[in-house]
């Protein structure tokens, strides 16, 4: 499980999603009532996710996946092509990744009620009341104790690199938003908000400015038209790189 998959909330209108078997693939079809368009998603060592409208049959999407057949083995030979990840449970020596360095954790007590995570120039400290010492954290413990840490980082990091960004570009939001999403790295709104996906500090710099580029440009052109690549790419030519690096290790 990556890490983007140990946060990720999905949100449906069908709670239960359709498994089955294409091929030697399987499928896991989740359907909304909202959405328009088929669109497929993969990950390392799971179903090839399919999302698509109630009305869309087994037979549609099967065609589908006949005509990109091709671009399925490929991708898919390439992603669990990758190690497989142990489920987080923030033990003594694990691995936490920050701006993209990755970082062991170290147990230590705190005379405060809850836990949290510290990060320090060599490590990242796991504060903890002494009474949780011993006891196993749940699964919700944990993904609450590293959401809360990313979010306390993004709101001291994000505001800084937004603004020298802006100033160096010339594209200035009227507000930011730092907080948890669970699907998108960034939007930007028609009121000129900007809001950054706390999650992203696990990435490295120049991949949290590619976000940031990508929802500046959104200020001038509220599309992904030809003038907005044009934009986009004349303000950060490594896109395509940083989408790529977010695809590989937090999706």
């Amino acid at each position: 499980m990556s890490l983007f998959d140990f946060f990720r909330a999905r949100s449906t209108d069908n709670p239960k999603p359709e498994l089955w078997q294409f091929k030697h693939w399987q499928v896991r079809v989740i359907r909304s009532l909202r959405r328009k368009t088929l669109g497929l998603e993969l990950k390392p060592h799971q179903p090839i996710i399919v999302r698509t409208n109630k009305s869309t049959t087994r037979n549609e999407i099967e065609k589908i996946l006949e005509q990109k057949q091709r671009w399925l083995e490929k991708n898919l030979e390439k992603l669990n092509s990758l190690p497989r990840t142990q489920r987080r449970e923030l033990k003594e020596g694990e691995k936490i990744h920050f701006l993209g360095e990755t970082f062991s954790l170290r147990k230590s007590v705190t005379p405060l009620k809850s836990a949290f995570l510290v990060r320090t120039e060599s490590h990242i400290n796991f504060l903890m009341p002494q009474e949780m010492l011993q006891e196993p954290l749940t699964p919700k413990m944990v993904h609450q104790i590293l959401r809360q840490f990313y979010l306390r980082e993004a709101r001291k990091y994000l505001p800084l690199l937004l603004k020298e960004i802006a100033q160096q570009t010339g594209l200035q939001p009227k507000k930011l938003r730092v907080g948890y999403m669970s699907s998108r790295w960034g939007s930007c709104s028609s009121k000129g908000t900007i809001s950054l996906n706390s999650k992203i500090m696990a990435a490295p710099s120049w991949v949290i400015e590619s976000v940031i580029v990508h929802e500046l440009c959104h200020l001038r052109h509220m599309n992904h038209s030809k003038e907005y690549w044009k934009l986009a790419n004349s303000l950060f030519p490594r896109h395509q790189e940083a989408d790529q690096w977010l695809h590989d290790h937090l999706s």
